[in-house]
C-alpha cells in the first residue's frame, strides 16, 4: 500500500511541476512578446519613386509591401515598368514594440541626399519639362541616387543642390 501511495504522489508531483512549467513558459513568452522589437525600414526606388516598407522581428522579415506614389504612377505612364527598382533606404530605422509603440530609432547618413528631394518634387521637376531636357534631368536624378547608394554624401549634396536650384528657379518662374 505504501508503494502505490508513493507512486500516486509522484504522479501528482509530476502533474504539478508540468503545470508550473507551462505557466512559467506562458509568462516568459508574454514577457518576451512585450519586449520584442519590430524593425521598420522604408525604401524608395531612385528611378520611379515607388515606396517600399519592410518589417523584421529578430532579423526575420514579416512584411514587405510597396506603396505607389504619384511620381511612380506618372513614371509608369511615361516609361512603363521595364526597369529594375533601385532601392535606396531611408536615413532612419524605427524600432517599435509589437503594439506599434515607438521605442527608438537610428538615423543613418547614407540615403539622406536622395530623401531630401521628395517624390513630389521629383515628379514636378521631371514633369515640367520636355525632351531632351527631361532626359538630362533624369541623368541628374540617377547620379544623385547612385552617389547616395555609394555613400558619397559630399558629391550627392552638390548634385542635390544643383537639382534644387533648377527646381526652385523653374517653379518661381512659372
Amino acid at each position: 500500500m505504501t508503494r502505490s501511495k508513493y507512486i500516486f504522489v509522484s504522479k501528482q508531483a509530476r502533474r504539478l511541476s508540468g503545470i508550473i512549467l507551462t505557466i512559467g513558459c506562458i509568462i516568459t513568452i508574454l514577457l518576451l512578446i512585450r519586449v520584442l522589437l519590430v524593425e521598420y525600414n522604408m525604401y524608395t526606388c531612385g528611378e520611379c519613386r515607388l515606396y517600399r516598407f519592410t518589417r523584421h522581428i529578430a532579423g526575420i522579415p514579416i512584411t514587405d509591401s510597396t506603396v505607389k506614389t504619384e511620381c511612380h504612377l506618372w513614371y509608369l505612364s511615361q516609361y512603363g515598368n521595364n526597369h529594375n527598382h533601385i532601392w535606396v533606404r531611408a536615413p532612419i530605422t524605427q524600432f517599435r514594440d509589437i503594439y506599434g509603440e515607438g521605442k527608438s530609432s537610428i538615423t543613418y547618413i547614407n540615403g539622406e541626399s536622395l530623401w531630401a528631394f521628395s517624390s513630389e518634387k521629383q515628379l514636378n521637376y521631371l514633369r515640367s519639362t520636355k525632351e531632351p531636357i527631361r532626359t538630362i534631368r533624369f541623368r541628374k536624378i540617377r547620379r544623385l541616387y547612385n552617389l547616395t547608394l555609394q555613400g558619397d554624401e559630399k558629391s550627392a549634396r552638390k548634385v542635390l543642390d544643383k537639382i534644387k536650384d533648377e527646381y526652385y528657379s523653374s517653379h518661381v518662374a512659372e
